[in-house]
């Protein structure tokens, strides 16, 4: 009889697993993961240069990361994630020639990686963030005319980068990101006549892409997110 009964509630369980299963498959996201999952479709369809629908997305993206904070207000992780998300659309709105807005939100992302290293002074990501949302500024600030803000930015984050190189904490796209930012101070150099300083760090930056197994597969999803050679406004820094 107690061999029956044991079947029959194995018997129990394992009619009860397909609604078990059903239901952890049919529960929705949270407001983490639909965050995750816009900004995945977000940055697919940046890299086909349909800038308008990237920013819709990463902005319902901030919304739930906004949502998110709301509930964890004291969560570093959140901020931070919010920050990215900030990130990727202010370098949308410089694509589409939105300066101000651009500038307000790198603003507000270097604002939120600044709280979050007073906390944790040696944060890695909070470094890696910060650093990205200078460079993203300084493009802007040098699109708009302000070349010596626009310097004094891409210094500032290369010296972010030299840190988390020196920390070895080296990997491609630390090297990658260095490289990009002594393009970008390369170009300003260049145009403030600065020769023989934009040549030593147009070679510095060759150098770190030579060290780079997928250097060229990076470079052209780079390319394919931040260039539309139809908008004059990008190459509006350079001409000034």
């Amino acid at each position: 009889m107690k061999i029956q009964g044991a079947q029959f509630l194995l018997a129990l369980s394992l009619m009860a697993l397909p609604q078990v299963f059903s239901s952890a498959s049919a529960r929705e996201p949270d407001s983490s993961e639909l965050a995750a999952q816009l900004t995945i479709q977000a940055n697919a369809i940046q890299g086909t240069g349909r800038y308008e629908e990237a920013l819709r997305l990463y902005l319902k993206a901030l919304e739930k990361r906004d949502t998110l904070l709301n509930r964890q207000p004291q969560s570093a992780d959140a901020s931070l994630e919010k920050a990215l998300v900030l990130l990727n659309i202010a370098e949308v709105e410089w694509i589409l020639c939105r300066c101000d807005a651009a500038n307000e939100n790198y603003t507000e992302a270097i604002e939120i990686c600044t709280e979050s290293l007073q906390i944790s002074p040696n944060d890695n990501k909070s470094l890696k963030y910060q650093a990205r949302a200078l460079i993203g500024q300084a493009r802007v600030e040098w699109t708009i005319g302000h070349r010596d803000s626009a310097l004094a930015q891409t210094n500032q984050a290369i010296k972010i980068f030299d840190s988390l190189l020196n920390a070895a904490l080296a990997d491609d796209q630390l090297r990658f990101e260095k490289a990009d930012a002594l393009s970008v101070r390369a170009d300003l150099e260049t145009v403030n006549y600065s020769f023989p300083e934009a040549d030593g760090d147009y070679h510095e930056a060759l150098k770190l892409l030579d060290n780079i197994k997928d250097a060229a597969s990076m470079i052209t999803v780079q390319v394919k997110k931040n260039s539309d050679p139809g908008r004059s406004c990008l190459t509006a820094g350079a001409a000034g």
